[in-house]
């Protein structure tokens, strides 16, 4: 069975997370003799975001934190002086509008890793952690979940562990 690596950034604005996934996946696959697929998707709760996500054009103060090689490799200029991002990272990144209070029926799951950061701190406590839980039954035994550093929201589930990475809130999912 072909192994897919599979990732989701929830609560994405305008895809530069979702996007800087899907550069570091497409590189260190690259150099894989037997790389997995990979393909990420986005979502947030604005519509006019996920519409700026999918034309994957920024501005020059944009990709200030890009660094050069991964702009080199991933982006061209335009003429307006935008920046675009590669179709071969583009054609694997999908967005789609979705409210986390509507988590439950998301048509997906079986993710690798999710990223939900700088979103939780727009729901109440018991919300946040419904939201958490949620997004844990998403995820494939063995996958990570990535919340905001700041977000640590005093959650505790008995198949998930706590990483201890410096200055990064993640926890994997017990394998099954």
């Amino acid at each position: 069975e072909e192994e897919n690596l599979t990732f989701w950034s929830a609560g994405c604005s305008t895809g530069q997370e979702l996007f800087s996934i899907a550069m570091v996946a497409d590189q260190l696959c690259a150099g894989l003799e037997q790389a997995p697929e990979w393909h990420g998707i986005g979502t947030d709760i604005s519509f006019h975001a996920v519409n700026q996500s999918q034309l994957a054009r920024y501005p020059e103060s944009a990709l200030q934190s890009v660094p050069a090689g991964f702009r080199a490799r991933y982006f061209y200029g335009l003429e307006s002086g935008d920046w675009q991002l590669a179709d071969r990272i583009r054609e694997r990144c999908h967005f789609f509008t979705s409210n986390l209070l509507h988590v439950e029926s998301a048509p997906f799951s079986h993710f690798n890793i999710i990223f939900c950061q700088n979103v939780l701190i727009y729901f109440e406590h018991e919300t946040q952690l419904w939201i958490i839980d949620q997004l844990v039954e998403r995820l494939q035994p063995g996958g990570l979940l990535v919340l905001g550093a700041g977000e640590d929201v005093r959650w505790n589930n008995p198949v998930m562990r706590r990483q201890s990475w410096p200055g990064v809130c993640a926890y994997k999912k017990a394998e099954a």
